[in-house]
């Protein structure tokens, strides 16, 4: 796995740390050192097997900004450019289960910024859009999160998708890769079906505690099984790896549009 620059000085309201790990990560892993860090219960052989069917197609952060100016102002800072809004649902109920709050207060939407991996590959940076103007209730939400980053993940998209392949890739990373099912749902913007999978670690880089295995089209009885299937247990009952304590925010799974 590539290793994570350390921490970077910020000024202004929005920290970008995590969107520079994000984006260091994703420039230089490649696909086969991802799975050997979130499932390394998987032989070569069934990394092979995985990597035959996906692309590592981007890594996702959660970042809070007053509005949704100064945050593009913020990314474009790094020398990224992100197209227009996309509305998510699935993450905006994740962080109002998450702190008791109201979904219709919490204004969240999804902007992508393309960056190039290690050969040259197409990839991105998902960025969940947390906008908190002053005075808003979300800055409850707010805090908390951008300190846990219970979001942020690496994601892996299904080339060829059908419900076979996508459910023996999902045995794959819940058996010998001991991955929990961490929810998902389905996104109906972009007809893609989305399964969330949490390691058993709070330690280490937040970037590589979940992933999202993305399969273009609606895949209803893959997508049931997985969330029914959700470990309800906070990261908390985890084992520790290297003693490091880590946030204990409870995921939560809605079967919806992300």
């Amino acid at each position: 796995m590539a290793d994570l620059p350390g921490p970077i000085s910020t000024t202004g309201p929005v920290d970008l740390v995590p969107l520079d790990e994000a984006v260091a990560l994703i420039r230089a892993v490649r696909i086969e050192e991802a799975l050997a860090a979130l499932a390394p219960g998987i032989t070569p052989g069934q990394r092979t097997g995985l990597t035959d069917h996906c692309e590592l197609a981007h890594t996702a952060v959660l970042l809070s900004a007053p509005s949704e100016r100064e945050l593009r102002a913020a990314i474009r800072s790094r020398g990224l450019t992100v197209g227009p809004c996309r509305p998510s649902t699935v993450a905006r109920h994740r962080l109002a289960d998450r702190y008791g709050a109201d979904p219709e207060e919490l204004d969240v939407s999804i902007l992508s910024a393309p960056v190039p991996g290690p050969g040259g590959q197409r990839r991105e940076v998902e960025i969940f859009a947390l906008i908190v103007p002053e005075g808003s209730p979300s800055r409850r939400v707010a805090g908390p999160e951008t300190a846990e980053r219970n979001e942020e993940h690496l994601a892996l998209r299904v080339l060829r998708p059908d419900h076979v392949v996508l459910g023996k890739l999902r045995a794959q990373l819940t058996g010998p890769g001991r991955m929990h099912s961490d929810g998902g749902g389905y996104n109906a913007h972009e007809d893609g079906t989305v399964l969330y999978f949490r390691t058993g670690s709070v330690g280490g880089s937040p970037l590589c505690r979940r992933l999202e295995l993305y399969a273009p089209g609606h895949h209803p009885h893959v997508l049931a099984a997985h969330l029914d299937a959700r470990d309800p247990r906070p990261l908390d009952d985890f084992p520790l790896q290297a003693g490091r304590p880590g946030p204990g925010g409870t995921p939560t799974a809605r079967a919806e549009e992300t």
